[in-house]
C-alpha cells in the first residue's frame, strides 16, 4: 500500500470512484472536515495518519496511489487486483 503524496491524488480518488467527500471520510473512519483539510493541503506529511486511513478505504475499491519520477498519480484497476 502506498498512500496518498498530494491532496489532489485523494480528491482524485474520489472522483474516479464517484464518493463524495463525506463518504469518503465516512469509509476512512475520519471526521469529513480532516478529509477536506487534506484535500485541500497540497502535499501531505510523510507519516500522515489520515493518508494512511484513506488508501486503507479506497484502495481495495481498486484506487491505487503512485509517486512517479513526473509527479502524482492515482490508478484505478479492478477491486482486488
Amino acid at each position: 500500500m502506498q498512500r496518498p503524496d498530494h491532496g489532489r491524488q485523494i480528491a482524485a480518488a474520489r472522483a474516479l470512484l464517484r464518493m463524495s467527500q463525506a463518504d469518503a471520510a465516512k469509509a476512512a473512519g475520519l471526521h469529513a472536515q480532516a478529509l477536506v483539510y487534506n484535500e485541500r493541503r497540497g502535499c501531505l506529511p510523510r507519516f500522515s495518519y489520515a493518508g494512511d486511513k484513506i488508501a486503507n478505504a479506497l484502495e481495495p475499491l481498486g484506487v491505487r496511489f503512485e509517486t512517479r519520477p513526473d509527479g502524482y498519480a492515482v490508478v484505478f484497476t479492478a477491486p482486488g487486483e
